[in-house]
C-alpha cells in the first residue's frame, strides 16, 4: 500500500521492452519453471523443473525425482493449483480422456439441457441450465441464452459423438430428428435465412449462425444419406453470400462452406459447387486488399474475426494455389498468435484473451477476462488447417495445448462452465470463479471431435 501525506508526491513508471520472438522474451524473463506440459490426462505425469514444487491439494501427488525435477500426478479431472519457488503460483489442468469428457457431457445434455416443457417442436430445443439449481433458460429475452445461435454445438455434438460411437443412437437419434425440425420451423425463416431464437425478439437474420446451421445438416446428410438435408446445408450457404457474408468474417463459414461444395460434387451437383467455391475466392480476394481495415462485426477486433480470416485465405489458396493468399496468410499469422501468450499456467498459456463472455453469456454478469473461453479453439484449428509451408512443430504444439486447456470447463458428471473469469475480483464483486451457466463451450469439443477426423 502506498501511503502519501499532504504536500508529498511520488512518480511511477511503467518500463515495456519489445522481444523479437516469444522464445527471447521468456529467456529475458528467467521463469522460475519449466513444465513438460500444462495439461495432460490423469494419470499422465507432469514434470516441472523448479527449485521446489508442491501443491495444497490433496489429490495432487508430488514427487522429487531429482535435483530440480519433480514429477505431478494426479487421478481426478480437473484444474490444480502448484507452489512454485519462493512465492510463485500457478495452475495445471489433469483431465480424463478427450472421448470420455464427450461421452459424460452428451448424456448431460441429454438429461439437463432440453426444453421437455415447451409445446410441439419447441420442446426439441437445446437451452443453457444453471448447473447449481437445474433450471434452464428455455425461454427469455437475452439473445446469447436463447434457443437459437451458440446453442447448435449441443446438436451438433451430440451428433459428431453418435457418429463415432461415443452416444447410443437409440437415444440420441429421436432427439436429433427433433431439433431438426425444430430448426427448419424455428431457426430458419422461409428463405432458409436464420433466426437468433424461437421467440418474436429474434427474427433479426444473423449470419455468424448460418454455418453453424448449414454444418449441421451436412453432418445429417453424412450420416444418413438424405438429399433434403445436402439440400438445406447448400440453400443455407448460398443464402448467406444473399445477404452478405462475403464481407463477414463469420467463425467456421470457410471451412464448412468447402465441405459443402465437396458434398455437392460428390452428389453431381459440380456447377453449384463451383459456383460456390468462386464466391468464397472473391470473398477471400476482397479481404486480402482490406489488409489492417477489417470492418468491425459484433465487436471492432477480436481473435474470433482473425481466426475465420485465415481460414478464408487458406481455403482460397488450397483452392488457387496463388501466392497472395500464401503472403496474406503469412503477414496476418502474427495477428491470431497475438491474442494469446507463453504464461505459465494451463488457463492462459496460448490461449486467446476474451473479456465479455462471462457478462453476456453467463449466469453471473460479469466482466473480466475469460480463461480459457472455449473460442480460443478456434486458434488450435487455424493453426491445424494452415498451408504446410507455415505450419511448424510449434504451431501443432500450440493447437494441442489449447485443446487440452478448455477440458478445464468441464466437470467429472458431464456438466460445464461457459465462462470462467479470471480476475480475483470485477467492480468489486468476488470472481476467479467459473459461472454457473452451461451454455456455449460445447462448440470446443465439437471441432476437436472435428479435428481428429480431418487428421
Amino acid at each position: 500500500m502506498l501511503r502519501l501525506a499532504p504536500g508529498e508526491s511520488v512518480s511511477l513508471a511503467w518500463e515495456l521492452d519489445w522481444y523479437e520472438s516469444v522464445g527471447a522474451f521468456t529467456a529475458a524473463t528467467r521463469p522460475p519453471a519449466a513444465f513438460s506440459a500444462y495439461a495432460a490426462e490423469t494419470g499422465t505425469p507432469i514434470i516441472v523443473e523448479a527449485a521446489s514444487v508442491s501443491s495444497p491439494d490433496p489429490q495432487v501427488k508430488v514427487e522429487r525425482e531429482a535435483e530440480g525435477r519433480y514429477r505431478v500426478e494426479a487421478s481426478a479431472h480437473g484444474p490444480r493449483t502448484l507452489d512454485i519457488g519462493d512465492g510463485a503460483r500457478t495452475e495445471v489442468l489433469f483431465h480424463l480422456p478427450l472421448e470420455e469428457v464427450v461421452r459424460r457431457r452428451v448424456a448431460y445434455i441429454a438429461c439437463h439441457q432440453r426444453a421437455v416443457e415447451r409445446p410441439s417442436l419447441l420442446a426439441h430445443a437445446f437451452v443453457p441450465v444453471n448447473t447449481r439449481t437445474g433450471l434452464t433458460g428455455a425461454t427469455n429475452g437475452w439473445p446469447d441464452w436463447s434457443d437459437g445461435s451458440e446453442r447448435i454445438a449441443m446438436p451438433l455434438l451430440l451428433q459428431a459423438a453418435t457418429v463415432r460411437g461415443l452416444a447410443d443412437p437409440e437415444e440420441t437419434g429421436p432427439l436429433l430428428d427433433g431439433w431438426s425440425r425444430f430448426a427448419v420451423r424455428h431457426l430458419l425463416d422461409e428463405t432458409d435465412a436464420p433466426r437468433r431464437g424461437s421467440q418474436t425478439w429474434h427474427l433479426e437474420p444473423r449470419l455468424y449462425d448460418m454455418p453453424w446451421l448449414a454444418r449441421f445438416f451436412l453432418d445429417r446428410h453424412r450420416a444418413h444419406g438424405r438429399e433434403e438435408d445436402l439440400e438445406r446445408a447448400a440453400r443455407i450457404i448460398e443464402r448467406r453470400f444473399d445477404l452478405g457474408g462475403a464481407t463477414h468474417l463469420s467463425i467456421d463459414d470457410s471451412p464448412t462452406t468447402t465441405a459443402v461444395c465437396d458434398a455437392l460434387d460428390t452428389a453431381g451437383q459440380s456447377a453449384r459447387a463451383a459456383r460456390l467455391r468462386e464466391q468464397l475466392v472473391d470473398s477471400a480476394r476482397r479481404f486480402a486488399r482490406l489488409g489492417r481495415q477489417l470492418p468491425a462485426h459484433e465487436v471492432s477486433y477480436e481473435q474470433a474475426i482473425v481466426a475465420p480470416l485465415l481460414d478464408l485465405l487458406s481455403d482460397a489458396y488450397a483452392l488457387t494455389g496463388e501466392a497472395v493468399f500464401h503472403d496474406a496468410i503469412e503477414e496476418r499469422l502474427p495477428w491470431l498468435l497475438a491474442f494469446g501468450g507463453p504464461q505459465p499456467h494451463a488457463r492462459l498459456h496460448g490461449i486467446a484473451i476474451r473479456h465479455w463472455d462471462g457478462y453476456w453469456f453467463g449466469e453471473n454478469r460479469l466482466w473480466g477476462d475469460v480463461f480459457p473461453h472455449y473460442w480460443s479453439t478456434l486458434t488450435a484449428t487455424t493453426l491445424l488447417r494452415l498451408p504446410a509451408t507455415l505450419r511448424t512443430p510449434d504451431t501443432d504444439r500450440l493447437a494441442e495445448t489449447i485443446f487440452r486447456a478448455n477440458l478445464a470447463n468441464y466437470h467429472e458428471d458431464g456438466s460445464a462452465t461457459c465462462a470462467f473469469v479470471m480476475p480475483s475480483a470485477v467492480d468489486g464483486r468476488p470472481a476467479h470463479t467459473a459461472d454457473p451457466l452451461a451454455n456455449d463451450q460445447d462448440w470446443h469439443l465439437f471441432l476437436w471431435l472435428r479435428h481428429h477426423d480431418d487428421r
